[in-house]
């Protein structure tokens, strides 16, 4: 979340119980502030239930691991990320912070803009090196072209105001994509989010109008980027039906509902290939649960929807009738998420990325950009070295793997997953988010589990359970998926 960084440097931070094993039966505080994130959402209760989650098909992609580098020079190769997140330093107000001059503006007749592209051609560049995926997220103006409305100090200045000078938004959107297309020597962006969380102070009808300039100007150089969006912040309240802010007014201007409405009624090819939102936990608490189901609180009853940020997004989905460019149904990516804040223990931070990315999985999110990698004060990963090494252990897990059982409640507040590897063979991954706890097995079946250290332990032919608690472990069957024999070879016949 972005919007609360004061950036004082590249690599500055935010401002500042027994189960059997059968199979499964079942399947906020909120975290924004403007200087630690501005709002908590505050809302009406609205009737739900717990969803069964639906495993997205096919072997895991790379993609879904995203990583934010709050300095790009903190990446290198050894880090097994398939996409990039937020490229912070490369929003409007840093690469144009001050107004184009000349007789001629707005426009580009007699009318100069200065770009300093120097920071987001390095966040570019180094997608293209090593064949990462790469959005650019639309978050605040520069204060000439908002009339100073809404602006703080965040290095260069950002403002939440209305865009009144169109036009030379405009301009500057033609720069950028033109700059990163298709075939560009530096890299491509390959997709552009509309919206970060609440950072716009307008109204649905301008929010809708400023995404309509953003996209006909993107569609118009490049038409096969993605349109995403728009980066709000819960699920369960963004996402939920109108009015999703009934006791807050002011959150009325962020209901999906009520800006999709505004937008499809002044664009005629209104499509989002994916929709975005941000997926940090209620009250920064170590349940990444509540990506998939909004059962035992994890949605309290504050919240408007109480599924899950997923399944109240898939609805929204449906509701909305919202669809690709390509006529299908939009995918959902979590394109800024993690527990937030660093009040977890070391052990709840590995607990909480390994559940994190089964679940993000197994709810529907195709792709999740962690923030950040080198943030000390926001679910930072390289602060500690056991949660790289869980963050690398899940990844090994999960790619190429196909998930056959989604994660689901088995039973009380034991969690499990099933999978089956590229090489064929059945794995479980398994956790209590209560705590330790035996986890009954069938004698023979389990060969030993992994856990996300990096460690293999053996299960013994005779074991009939093993000890589990809040970080996941992946049991492995004893034996692969059966394949054909070799046919035989050197034989001979005589006919007669």
């Amino acid at each position: 979340m972005e919007r609360a960084l004061t950036i004082l440097s590249p690599t500055a931070v935010k401002a500042t119980l027994v189960s059997s094993d059968s199979l499964p039966s079942s399947l906020r505080l909120c975290r924004r502030s403007s200087e630690m994130k501005k709002f908590i959402f505050v809302a009406f209760l609205l009737a739900g239930a717990c969803a069964l989650s639906v495993a997205q098909s096919g072997p895991i992609p790379s993609s879904l691991f995203g990583q934010t580098f709050i300095s790009i020079g903190n990446y290198n190769t050894g880090i097994p990320i398939g996409n990039l997140g937020k490229q912070v330093q490369g929003y409007w107000g840093y690469v144009e912070p001050n107004a184009p001059v000349g007789s001629g503006c707005p426009g580009t007749v007699n009318c100069t803009h200065t770009y300093n592209w120097t920071i987001l051609d390095r966040y570019v560049a180094t997608a293209k090196a090593n064949g990462l995926y790469f959005q650019w997220t639309m978050d605040e103006s520069p204060p000439w072209a908002v009339n100073n409305v809404g602006c703080s100090l965040q290095n260069v200045q950002q403002c939440t105001g209305v865009i009144t000078d169109t036009v030379d938004f405009g301009v500057f959107i033609d720069a950028l994509v033109s700059r990163y297309n298709v075939g560009s020597s530096i890299g491509t962006i390959r997709a552009y989010e509309l919206g970060n969380e609440v950072d716009y102070s307008g109204t649905p009808a301008q929010f809708a109008a400023q995404w309509k300039e953003m996209v006909d100007h993107i569609k118009a150089i490049n038409p096969s980027a993605l349109i995403v969006g728009y980066g709000q912040a819960d699920g369960d309240t963004s996402y939920a039906p109108n009015p999703c802010g009934a006791i807050n007014a002011g959150n009325q201007n962020n209901c999906f509902d009520t800006i999709w409405a505004a937008y499809k009624a002044i664009q005629s090819n209104a499509h989002l290939d994916a929709i975005t939102f941000h997926g940090y936990p209620h009250g920064y608490a170590p349940h990444p649960e509540i990506v998939i189901t909004g059962a035992g609180g994890l949605s309290n009853s504050t919240e408007p929807c109480q599924l899950g940020y997923a399944p109240c997004i898939k609805q929204a989905i449906a509701r909305n009738n919202v669809t690709t460019y390509a006529g299908g149904t939009p995918q959902i990516w979590d394109t800024e998420g993690s527990w937030g804040t660093n009040s977890l223990t070391g052990a709840e931070q590995v607990a909480y990325i390994g559940r994190a990315m089964l679940l993000n999985w197994a709810a529907g999110v195709s792709h999740q950009e962690w923030y950040s990698w080198d943030n000390g004060q926001w679910g930072c990963i390289s602060c500690q070295s056991a949660d790289i090494t869980a963050y690398s252990q899940v990844r090994n897990w999960m790619v190429g793997s196909t998930m056959t059982t989604p994660c689901a409640i088995q039973s009380g507040s034991v969690w499990t997953c099933g999978f089956t590897t590229p090489a064929g063979t059945t794995t479980r991954a398994v956790w209590n988010t209560a705590g330790s706890s035996s986890y009954a097995i069938a004698a023979g079946g389990w060969a030993g589990y992994r856990d996300l250290a990096g460690v293999t332990t053996s299960i013994g032919s005779n074991a009939t359970s093993v000890s589990i608690g809040i970080q996941p472990i992946l049991l492995e069957a004893s034996t692969t998926s059966a394949t054909a024999p070799a046919p035989p070879t050197g034989l001979s016949a005589t006919v007669q």
